[in-house]
């Protein structure tokens, strides 16, 4: 077993960094047609995306409740929910976070949103539309995962927080930092993220360059 140098590594993932934002997801797929199946796993820095319960309920790997499914996304009933009917909806694909969508696959989510909570309303009075982008956010699994949380009275759900103490000085300067870093238009199609990110979410290659 030929494994790769911590040189060649790094060339890779440079080579996979200095490709255009919308070019990276062919890009990965490429450079990864051409490894062997345990360079692809060291590449990825020893694990891949096999342990990840949204993708393995996204391939049909483990046993779940459907509720909705196409091409791109799935979504299921939640097993440990906050409330009965709580639903997960989570793209097939390995995307760590909503903001990673492009665009297009963005808008499709919350279509399907917005349908799951249409039904939801026909049972249930109220809902949550929750997400979680990130471990300070309590994001517990490296998968964008959208829930839709059915609401009862007094069913003990709470997203409450304890209000903090802004100064107008602070708003306006968190006003000018936000409008500062809002993206341009082609950073919103796809955005860019680091080589480590683009391989971990990359399916293995079903066939290799010789």
């Amino acid at each position: 077993m030929t494994l790769l140098t911590e040189e060649q590594i790094n060339e890779l993932k440079k080579e996979l960094e200095q490709t255009p934002p919308e070019q990276q997801q062919e890009k990965a797929k490429e450079i990864l047609s051409r490894l062997t199946p345990e360079q692809v796993t060291q590449l990825r820095g020893g694990e891949g995306t096999a342990q990840c319960p949204y993708c393995l309920i996204g391939e049909g790997k483990l046993q779940s409740a459907v509720v909705y499914e196409d091409e791109k996304f799935k979504a299921v009933l939640e097993i440990n929910p906050a409330n009965k009917g709580h639903v997960v909806l989570f793209p097939k694909e390995h995307i760590a976070k909503t903001s990673q969508l492009s665009r297009l696959d963005h808008e499709e989510l919350f279509a399907i949103v917005q349908k799951l909570d249409l039904a939801l309303h026909k049972v249930f009075e109220s809902t949550n539309i929750y997400i979680s982008n990130g471990l300070l956010a309590g994001q517990k699994f490296d998968h964008a995962v959208v829930h839709i949380i059915p609401r009862e009275k007094e069913d003990g759900v709470t997203f409450m927080w304890e209000p903090k103490k802004v100064e107008q000085k602070e708003l306006e300067d968190f006003m000018k930092t936000i409008r500062e870093n809002m993206p341009k238009e082609e950073e919103v199609k796809e955005e860019q993220i680091d080589a480590d990110e683009i391989l971990q979410r990359m399916p293995d290659p079903e066939t290799r360059i010789p």
